[in-house]
């Protein structure tokens, strides 16, 4: 979608300057118009990276917690039908991700069983999200290399409009 406003933008911006003005200075309001798409891309990018940091963080405060619940005496697993002894908080990230608390297994070795199978799932869930947000911040600095590009590309641009002008002022 920012592919096709920017495109749109950039061809207003062009038939604007090339109609009344230099050709360069045309090609100077393009780049900076592309750089300009390509910044809100990043921002866009550098949002999505922080939530995605914030979900991977979320993940593995439930995932340390799930060691130490398993870990525990008390071995921290719902009663069969009832509450879970688990903090409401785990639960909720647990189940947010579309995973179950344990229930008490009879025995501590089924229990233990479960609980592994728990952590290895988050363990899963945190690298997923380690993975994706590895590929953003790729793409962020693809984003940020295009800018950079198009920015060096506008101040070339520009300097040579001022060099046309400085040779046609001194009338050469």
């Amino acid at each position: 979608m920012s592919q096709v406003n920017a495109t749109a933008n950039t061809q207003s911006v062009f038939s604007t300057f090339s109609a009344h003005g230099s050709p360069q200075m045309a090609l100077a309001m393009l780049q900076m118009e592309l750089a300009k798409t390509n910044k809100e891309q990043a921002m866009a990018g550098i949002k999505e990276i922080e939530n995605e940091q914030a979900k991977k963080k979320e993940i593995a405060d439930a995932l340390n917690q799930a060691r130490d619940y398993k870990a525990s005496d008390k071995n921290y697993t719902k009663q069969a039908g009832g509450e879970p002894y688990t903090s409401k908080e785990f639960n909720k990230v647990v189940e947010g991700l579309g995973l179950t608390v344990p229930d008490k297994a009879g025995d501590k070795k089924a229990n233990d069983l479960n609980w592994d199978k728990l952590i290895a799932q988050l363990q899963t869930k945190m690298d997923t999200v380690g993975a994706n947000i590895q590929t953003q911040m790729v793409q962020l600095q693809d984003f940020m290399g295009q800018y950079n590009s198009y920015m060096q590309g506008a101040n070339s641009a520009i300097a040579t409009a001022n060099q046309v002008l400085t040779s046609l002022a001194k009338g050469q």
